[in-house]
């Protein structure tokens, strides 16, 4: 490892060892520091403006204050995070699978499971799945067959620093986080194992990938990347949404929708239609828990 990196993650360990509580205090001066550069300003406002045409300019306004309030927060549970400790995350509460009795049935009944995800909440987080357990139910599925998907940042300092902290609460690397590029021969490679796929779906269409268009969505007509919904319907996987809510500061609730049981029944449109529709009433009830600072409708 570079000795950038090796000095980068050093300082955030350091950090990352103080209370969660602690993180949240400086979460008050990462947003002002977002809010004094104008972080994605024009962005941020022209989303919110177009997905909510009925709204007024200090509406909008406030929706982007609470934005970047949860940007912040955001960036300083991403750090707590990295510390590595799973007994740590685990007692913090910090997410908690509401309903995990339907993602053990859906990994005991399907040939494979992708899980459509979202830029709601702190996606980051994902990785963390087997700390997020705390019903009588336990997880069905052992953690190398939890594998999320992701891209690189173009950075390479920033991808090696970013990679550090997404498999900070993982034994696994190689298996829990897999690179957008390699998915498709990882998954080929597991057919017949039952595995569970977590595919980030409301991306702009990445440069040379096909765009496939799937209505409106918050007002405006939308394109969308079907690599996961593709995959699936070609090996008979299960699919569902799901969705990280933030219900209180420190707080998330992981909710799992089933879409369902075989995708190759439906069509990649009607899979990623019922995606969206779902996508759309959960930022319709909570606006701020999305993140509005990327180019989502850049086509």
């Amino acid at each position: 490892m570079d000795f950038g990196v090796k000095m980068m993650c050093g300082l955030l360990k350091l950090l990352s060892l103080q209370p969660l509580r602690v993180h949240y205090f400086w979460s008050g001066l990462v947003k002002w520091i977002l809010k004094a550069v104008r972080y994605r300003r024009d962005v941020v406002l022209t989303n919110l403006s177009r997905a909510f045409p009925e709204k007024k300019y200090k509406e909008i306004s406030a929706l982007a204050g609470q934005f970047y309030s949860n940007l912040a927060d955001i960036f300083v549970e991403t750090i707590f995070f990295s510390r590595g400790d799973n007994a740590v995350l685990h007692g913090s509460r910090l997410v908690e699978i509401v309903n995990p009795e339907l993602l053990n049935s859906m990994f005991e009944s399907c040939p494979g499971v992708v899980l459509l995800d979202s830029h709601c909440g702190n996606w980051e987080l994902t990785g963390g799945v087997m700390n997020y357990f705390y019903s009588d139910v336990t997880p069905a599925f052992e953690e190398h067959k939890f594998s999320v998907v992701y891209k690189k940042v173009s950075s390479p300092f920033w991808g090696k620093v970013m990679e550090r902290i997404r498999c900070s609460q993982v034994s696994d690397r190689e298996n829990c986080y897999v690179e957008s590029r390699r998915i498709l021969r990882y998954m080929m490679e597991r057919k017949g194992d039952r595995h569970f796929y977590v595919f980030p779906n409301d991306q702009a269409p990445y440069r040379n990938a096909t765009p496939y268009p799937v209505g409106r969505f918050l007002n405006q007509e939308t394109w969308t990347m079907a690599g996961g919904v593709n995959v699936a319907a070609k090996m008979g996987f299960g699919v569902a949404y799901m969705n990280l809510d933030r219900v209180s500061r420190g707080h998330y609730l992981w909710k799992v929708t089933k879409i369902c049981d075989d995708a190759s029944a439906l069509t990649v449109d009607e899979i990623n239609r019922k995606y969206y529709d779902l996508l759309e009433a959960d930022i319709l009830r909570n606006p701020s828990n999305y993140l509005w600072s990327h180019k989502r409708w850049k086509l």
